[in-house]
């Protein structure tokens, strides 16, 4: 009975990742997306092609203190990414009405988008696994849609803003 529950175990651990997708890199065609906005409607990556260069900002929890600082350095920036020719996105599992309040109490500029049901994240693989909440994890994708860019953890706007100034000219 033991060796059969090891087996078990060690089938159950290892299925997901026999399953799992290729991992992105850069180079790669960006998954398609479209996903309902704190500002109302929904965004949809394709709306940016040959437009924008776009920045999707993956993040674990509205309100919490690494979130915070990293939605309010975006926030800060956002002229910035703008005169860049680059739209920045925050996305995690929160809710709109969540999205709204963080906003409001923490003086974002950002659009945030809400990706309850995690199927964006986990296409960028940028779901922690067990646990569920989104990695800090942020994509550049060019106006061809193409991955141009992959940070894990905190990013640096001043290095961010260094990739998009290279791609986005025309």
């Amino acid at each position: 009975m033991k060796k059969w529950a090891i087996a078990l175990l060690a089938a159950a651990t290892l299925a997901p990742s026999a399953l799992a997708a290729k991992d992105l890199a850069i180079g790669d065609a960006a998954p398609a997306w479209t996903l309902p906005s704190d500002r109302g409607g929904t965004v949809s990556l394709k709306g940016f092609q040959g437009k924008k260069v776009v920045v999707m900002a993956f993040y674990p929890k509205d309100e919490t203190p690494g979130c915070t600082k990293e939605m309010q350095a975006f926030s800060a920036d956002a002229a910035k990414f703008t005169a860049a020719g680059a739209a920045v996105f925050g996305i995690s599992r929160d809710s709109l009405d969540s999205h709204k309040k963080f906003k409001l109490s923490c003086a974002l500029a950002i659009p945030l988008l809400s990706d309850m049901e995690g199927k964006v994240a986990t296409n960028y693989q940028s779901v922690m696994p067990v646990v569920g909440m989104f990695k800090r994890k942020t994509y550049v994708i060019d106006k061809k849609g193409i991955i141009r860019d992959v940070i894990d953890g905190m990013p640096d706007n001043k290095a961010l803003l260094a990739t998009i100034a290279k791609i986005a000219k025309p």
